[in-house]
């Protein structure tokens, strides 16, 4: 009875041991994983600068609505006369009274708004492209850091390895203390070098959620690999400076800051001629028992404030953004010649170290291993040209990050930084400072 009692215990304690481990088990960390693409989504959703460029268009369409409107007509009591003799007075009675504005002046308005509006729309398309091109960038760094870190702890374990092998020559006499310093020394670099790649790498994480506009978790992963996207051939120049001159956001805004300021000089023109002021009216004479009407009709005469000084303003406004247009154009010329350069720079470095840097270093390292192995070299001599290699892995790191980063620049019409505030489609110093818009 005993012997079965402690079997059914035994059975028991298994039994209760495999639901433990089960229920262990089932707990699964969950890790993110994003792709470039599953990122740009994000930020497009969650990125709030990309809702102020969205919320500016709206306040350029409410002013071009604004700027449309009729004026209110305006209704009044009148009396005349009141309390003579203890009377009512003469006269008893009621106008309307409306502002008719001529000169297609309130077309216009509408017209310069909604030329603000379409300025706003292509900065909002800036905007798009500084945010997707800041992820894009932020992205790759992110990739490059990882890549580094992994690359560093290998140089790390290496200068380890060798200050190891170093102290072992010294205390058989096979090497001196100043080399074993060196060792020492190098060790402690590498050590450093881990502590910065480690820091980089928490830097890059945190950028790449600042620009997306919301956490991606702990412990996230990238989708994808840094040697992604090298095309085998590049655009030319002139193509892509033609393109970007041709389609850049910031020219075409450019170009409608130009329509909206030549639509604003033709409504100062137009400013000087009179709207009528309309009135009409009904009342009673009190006096002569009868039902009276009025009509009136007044307009004012432009002699002496014919809008001259705001015209003027206009104008200058006017050949000031023309001077714009072609400043824009010249900056991105300027821009676009540097990068470009780079890109060509960093297109030849990564093409050359995937062709012959990586492979002739790698070959060279597994040569030197092979030959230690027949006790022909040191292990000194294989560590060395390990070093070598890791090294170059990390420039390669480099160079690729680099050419992505010229590649994205080039691509998304030179414009940067995702979280800065969207341009204003109302140029600076321009006319805007009137009770109502026009």
């Amino acid at each position: 009875m005993a012997s079965k009692r402690s079997h059914f215990l035994v059975v028991a304690a298994v039994f209760l041991s495999m639901l433990s481990c089960s229920a262990q088990e089932t707990v699964v960390k969950v890790v993110p994983e994003y792709t470039l693409q599953s990122l740009r989504a994000l930020a497009v959703e969650h990125n709030p600068t990309l809702k102020q460029a969205f919320q500016l268009i709206r306040g350029e369409e409410g002013k071009a609505l604004q700027a449309g409107l009729w004026p209110n007509p305006t209704i009044a009591y009148a009396g005349e006369q009141i309390g003579l003799d203890g009377t009512a007075g003469e006269f008893q009675g009621g106008f309307l009274r409306q502002r008719i504005v001529t000169g297609g002046k309130l077309r216009l308005s509408r017209d310069k708004y909604e030329a603000r509006a379409d300025v706003a729309r292509h900065n909002l398309t800036s905007q798009e492209f500084r945010v997707l091109n800041n992820v894009n960038s932020a992205y790759y760094e992110l990739l490059a850091a990882e890549a580094r870190l992994e690359l560093h702890e290998d140089l790390y374990n290496l200068a380890k390895d060798r200050y190891k092998t170093i102290f072992e020559l010294a205390n058989i006499g096979k090497k001196n203390q100043a080399e074993l310093r060196i060792a020492g020394a190098n060790l402690q670099k590498a050590r450093l070098d881990l502590f910065m790649t480690r820091n980089e790498r928490k830097k890059a994480r945190v950028q790449l959620e600042a620009v997306v506009g919301t956490p991606l978790g702990e412990d996230y992963l990238l989708l994808g690999k840094l040697a992604q996207d090298i095309p085998t051939v590049l655009p030319e120049w002139e193509t892509m400076l033609a393109n970007t001159l041709e389609n850049s956001p910031q020219v075409l805004a450019a170009l409608d800051k130009l329509r909206a300021d030549e639509i604003t000089l033709e409504r100062e023109k137009r400013e000087p001629i009179p709207d009528l002021l309309l009135e009409a009216g009904v009342g009673r004479n009190i006096v002569d028992h009868q039902t009276v009407y009025m009509a009136g009709v007044s307009l004012e005469i432009p002699l002496f404030d014919r809008n001259q000084g705001t015209i003027e303003q206009a104008e200058a406004d006017l050949e000031r953004q023309r001077a714009e247009v072609e400043r824009v154009k010249l900056s991105l010329t300027r821009t676009f010649a540097q990068e470009y350069s780079h890109y060509l720079t960093r297109y030849k470095s990564v093409l050359d170290f995937q062709s012959t840097v990586l492979p002739r270093s790698e070959e060279a390292y597994r040569m030197q291993l092979q030959m230690y192995n027949k006790s022909r070299i040191d292990w000194l001599d294989v560590l060395n040209f390990q070093s070598e290699y890791l090294t170059n892995r990390v420039l390669m790191v480099d160079h690729l990050l680099n050419f992505h980063k010229r590649r994205i620049a080039l691509e998304g019409f030179l414009l940067e930084n995702g979280l800065q505030v969207p341009d204003s489609p109302t140029p600076p110093s321009h006319i805007d400072a009137v009770p109502k818009p026009r």
